[in-house]
């Protein structure tokens, strides 16, 4: 999700910085640039990250077999829908 974001990002000739917090700047432009065509899965990809974040960072992180299905779902959904939108 995040390469296909920065697809649409660069197409539209804008280039984030790659600091802390770049992936958060990233989720912010791909969804301004695609507005209220992918709003439901740009809040769920934001979620993803943060569970990312928690799965990576914290001691406790733990990612199910269910959420990890569900999240490859709701990637392939979004990565298609961005094919669409750059005719790709």
């Amino acid at each position: 999700m995040l390469k296909a974001s920065l697809a649409v990002i660069l197409k539209q000739e804008l280039r984030p910085r790659s600091q802390p917090g770049h992936h958060i700047a990233v989720i912010d432009m791909v969804g301004r640039i695609m507005g209220d065509d992918l709003s439901a899965q740009i809040k769920v990809f934001d979620e993803m990250r943060r569970h990312r974040n928690s799965f990576l960072y914290e001691p406790f992180g733990f990612v199910s077999l269910h959420e990890a299905k569900e999240a490859l779902c709701i990637a392939s959904n979004f990565v298609e829908a961005i094919k669409k939108k750059l005719q790709i």
